[in-house]
């Protein structure tokens, strides 16, 4: 009876624990059966959170491109004004004009869109709209590399001062400049800038920060083919101020020439024409007109005169330019005419020919050096 009384007494002096211990048991039970559901509500809430960083991210981002946007909308503004009295400066006028439009502009003419622009138009909006576009944040000056290919195309002098003054302005800070031009006019303003630079006249070519080039054609027999290349600048051209000076070395060499490809003659008669012009300027100016007109006044002989037009006139006025294999006659007659041409030169004015005749030959010596 006493271990009866002591097992009873042990069990109840233990009821708290086990109670405690069911209540645990129950718990786990509990807890095991919604391990799952558990896991899976776990689960949710880590793709949730991983969903709202993202989101917090793509919001961050979305507003620093709309920061980007509107600060581009300004900038956009801004680069409108600018180039509106750019034209402005440049046409002289403020008929055209560069409207804001969505990511572009819009050209207008008096207010509305304008309509048949022409071509010096065309010229000036491209290139002032291409030096404003070297301010471009996304375009570094100090580093980048600017190429202007003939800028000043169907400009006329006033608008070609004008673009080159805007070519000087705006390209000064470029790492590398590269200008390729025809027009003879453009040429002489870029080279007196280029000659004014800081060492551009040292003795040592390595310390210049600029040099002058031309491209020169020659006709390779072997291949029957046209090839070009890039030389230093004729003497005579970077030198001295008129085209004159280099016609004149052109036709002078042509003369010596003992014989040529047919191929090279064609730009013989222009050059030959333009260095007539240049010289029937000055020597006969009171006399206006063609140039069968300056001439019919000049004491000359007149078969050699004849000979002389006809050869301009024909050649350098072609509607179409025939195949070289059918006008050998162009072959035959180019350097006898170009001889009569320094000829008459040089009967109107033999001082004038002989220090002309001097600048080809000094020329020849400093370009083969």
């Amino acid at each position: 009876m006493n271990r009866v009384v002591q097992t009873h007494n042990a069990r109840c002096g233990e009821f708290e624990a086990q109670v405690v211990a069911a209540r645990n048991g129950l718990a786990l039970d509990m807890v095991a059966e919604s391990s799952g559901e558990y896991k899976s509500l776990t689960s949710e809430v880590d793709q949730s959170q991983l969903a709202t960083t993202r989101a917090s991210g793509e919001v961050h981002r979305l507003e620093k491109e709309i920061a980007y946007l509107e600060q581009e909308i300004v900038e956009h503004r801004r680069p409108a004004t600018e180039l509106n009295e750019d034209l402005k400066k440049y046409l002289g006028h403020g008929e055209l004009q560069l409207a804001v439009k969505e990511t572009g502009y819009e050209i207008t003419r008096n207010g509305d869109p304008a309509q048949s622009l022409s071509e010096g138009e065309t010229t000036a909006i491209a290139l002032l709209y291409f030096l404003k576009s070297l301010d471009d944040r996304r375009f570094d000056s100090a580093k980048g590399v600017v190429v202007l290919d003939d800028p000043v195309s169907s400009l006329d002098a006033n608008a070609l001062f004008l673009a080159f003054g805007f070519i000087r302005e705006r390209t000064q800070d470029s790492a590398q400049l590269f200008i390729f031009t025809h027009n003879f006019t453009f040429f002489r303003n870029v080279k007196n800038w280029l000659h004014n630079l800081p060492r551009q006249r040292s003795p040592q070519v390595s310390r210049r920060p600029a040099r002058l080039y031309m491209l020169e054609w020659q006709f390779a027999t072997e291949t029957g083919q046209r090839l070009s290349t890039l030389r230093t600048l004729d003497p005579l051209l970077e030198w001295y101020e008129s085209e004159y000076h280099y016609l004149f070395a052109r036709i002078y060499r042509e003369s010596q020439k003992a014989t040529t490809a047919l191929a090279e003659n064609y730009v013989l008669p222009n050059m030959a024409r333009r260095l007539l012009e240049g010289f029937l300027a000055f020597r006969v100016p009171q006399v206006s007109g063609e140039l069968w007109t300056k001439l019919k006044g000049v004491d000359f002989d007149e078969a050699r005169k004849t000979r002389i037009l006809r050869f301009i006139n024909t050649h350098s006025h072609n509607e179409v330019i025939g195949e070289p294999e059918h006008d050998p006659s162009l072959l035959a007659e180019a350097r006898p005419v170009l001889q009569d041409l320094l000829n008459f030169i040089e009967v109107l004015d033999p001082n004038h020919y002989k220090a002309m005749e001097e600048l080809v030959n000094r020329s020849a010596v400093e370009d083969e050096e």
